[in-house]
């Protein structure tokens, strides 16, 4: 799963065991400016129409996105998005012995 970033924007990701954090470089931008989009392993950040600036990325993620862990926030020009990793649930049911 390699990353596919647009160049124009400075990103970063990290991950831990359950999540991944995109860290994106977004100056000139509000919230109300954004829209952030999850399909699959994929999360796509576009500018709306009318923003001021042009913003358009895409990841592609190694696992599903979890989309109920997931949430982004936007300080300081920079979006960060923590993208929950869809983990295969554990299969194995463990019965008590009465």
């Amino acid at each position: 799963g390699a990353l596919m970033a647009n160049p124009t924007t400075a990103a970063t990701v990290e991950q831990d065991d359950t999540s991944w954090t995109v860290s994106l470089d977004v100056p000139g931008v509000t919230r109300d400016d954004l829209s952030i989009g999850i399909e699959g392993a994929v999360v796509r950040i576009e500018s709306r129409a009318e923003a001021k600036r042009r913003v358009k990325a895409a990841f592609e993620l190694p696992l599903e996105i979890d989309t109920a862990s997931s949430q982004a926030s936007l300080d300081n020009g920079v979006l960060t998005l923590k993208l929950g990793k869809l983990l295969p649930k554990n299969k194995v049911h463990q019965l008590a012995i009465s």
